[in-house]
């Protein structure tokens, strides 16, 4: 979050006081925004009825994702526990099309969850996104065998897309 917050110019501003509790404030620079016209028409996003399995330790964002997905037809299925999506994953590996996962999560971070779904099912196509890390890259991500590493913050279009073009095949 930190960086996330650092790359578009903003501060955090902590406040704690001991035996009464913390408070985080966020600030990004105020910028204008003349309206655009539009220079193309928008691009409509392509859906599907593929099994995904989703996983984001953070239970707004899994639910989001999934909304966004059941919406274009796809079947969801969302965790906040890369272990417990682990387990799922082992009890029925064939009945999923793809996964996609978190990168910073408690417990079994995404780069080390995909490396495990991989011993399982070597051919399952996983995307993986992170707001930042240190730790792993696209060539890292891409070594370890997943199909996609998506920066956040990234658009819905960029999303469904990634997903769509894995899924048939194009990436």
């Amino acid at each position: 979050m930190h960086n996330i917050v650092k790359n578009h110019d903003g501060e955090i501003v902590v406040d704690s006081k001991f035996g009464k509790g913390t408070t985080f404030h966020i600030y990004f620079p105020a910028i204008k925004i003349k309206k655009a016209k539009p220079t193309h028409k928008a691009e409509k996003i392509k859906g599907g009825n593929e099994n995904i399995l989703l996983v984001d330790d953070e239970q707004s964002i899994a639910e989001m994702l999934s909304i966004s997905l059941q919406r274009l037809g796809y079947n969801v299925t969302a965790l906040t526990s890369s272990l417990k999506a682990l387990e799922k994953f082992q009890d029925s590996p064939n009945n999923y099309d793809i996964v996609i996962t978190d990168q910073t999560m408690p417990m079994l971070s995404g780069d080390l969850f995909a490396v495990e779904l991989l011993k399982i099912r070597p051919d399952i196509p996983i995307i993986l996104c992170t707001g930042f890390s240190e730790k792993l890259n696209k060539e890292k991500a891409t070594e370890l065998g997943i199909k996609a590493f998506l920066l956040k913050p990234f658009t819905r279009l960029q999303f469904c897309q990634t997903i769509r073009n894995i899924l048939d095949g194009n990436e």
